[in-house]
């Protein structure tokens, strides 16, 4: 038997680390043009970051998807996004948003997924980022895509709410993940 490498053991909770408890699962019995996780704050004795898991797409056509903070929509938001198509890349950065640009929202047969990790939710010293890794294999919207964003406020996370450009299609799924420090 071939031993796991360090990295691999600490992503899977093993040799001291972090640890990934579901929290809430939301899956859209219709389209919807948000998806809202509340009443964060009763998780930040518990937890040190959050993850959302996503599988989700366009109800009607191409857009992204995006996120806030506490129902914050002041130009408070920056963001980075490196796109790979297999032959191409590009690069792209925006400042004074009001939102987070976090995934991809095409309107095709297949769902794009993604991981959105956001970091120091709880911690009302510093400013919350994020990071996202999401990933699309179907024709013109073959690519990954690798993100960060920044929310320029300091107070502890209570609500995120994700909405796309357009309405979300229904079966589209979002879970909120608690990691352990």
């Amino acid at each position: 038997m071939t031993p796991l490498p360090l990295g691999i053991l600490a992503l899977a909770g093993g040799a001291g680390g972090p640890a990934f408890d579901l929290l809430e699962t939301q899956v859209l019995a219709t389209s919807e043009t948000s998806v809202t996780f509340s009443s964060l704050g009763t998780y930040a004795t518990d937890y040190k970051h959050l993850q959302i898991r996503l599988s989700n797409k366009s109800a009607s056509t191409n857009s992204q998807l995006y996120l806030t903070f506490n129902s914050d929509s002041g130009s408070n938001y920056a963001w980075h996004e490196l796109l790979g198509t297999g032959s191409a890349v590009e690069s792209y950065a925006s400042s004074s948003q009001p939102r987070i640009q976090i995934v991809p929202l095409p309107p095709t047969t297949g769902f794009t997924g993604g991981v959105v990790d956001i970091l120091d939710p709880f911690n009302a010293s510093k400013n919350t980022t994020t990071r996202s890794l999401s990933g699309q294999a179907e024709g013109i919207y073959n690519q990954i895509r690798l993100g960060s964003g920044v929310w320029m406020n300091t107070n502890a996370v209570s609500s995120i709410t994700l909405t796309g450009g357009v309405n979300i299609a229904s079966l589209s799924r979002y879970s909120l993940y608690g990691v352990k420090g």
